[in-house]
């Protein structure tokens, strides 16, 4: 069996990894000057929808409600594809560790459909 290897960060320390490596922003929109990949239209999914991020901004959803719909969102995910594409990569997004965010629901998912962790890498910046 292959060992597949995933990992999370946010994108405050992307600039601190070392170069070379395959860094994806799994954000709905990221930064200006992000020199990453974004995710391409079959893994859309992993991002969260536009709706999403504005009724959880806006207040109309809660986070447990955006743990729900996001969950459901990325029950569309082929994920022995996701995981055999990005092996080895770091998926960005903008909360710092730590903070509620859709990267670690994310992590979690891939954990519970495949048994593979997706460690957090922080580095301080």
């Amino acid at each position: 069996m292959f060992n597949y290897r995933l990992f999370t960060s946010y994108f405050a320390n992307y600039r601190n990894f070392t170069k070379g490596l395959r860094l994806i922003s799994i954000a709905k929109y990221p930064p200006r000057g992000f020199n990453g990949e974004v995710l391409p239209a079959q893994f859309s999914m992993v991002a969260p929808s536009a709706q999403l991020l504005l009724g959880y901004k806006q207040g109309s959803i809660n986070k447990d409600e955006y743990v729900g719909i996001y969950s459901g969102q990325l029950q569309s995910l082929d994920v022995q594809q996701f995981i055999r594409y990005y092996n080895g990569a770091i998926f960005l997004c903008y909360e710092k560790r730590g903070d509620f965010c859709h990267r670690h629901i994310f992590a979690q998912f891939i954990q519970s459909t495949t048994d593979i962790i997706v460690p957090e890498l922080n580095l301080k910046v």
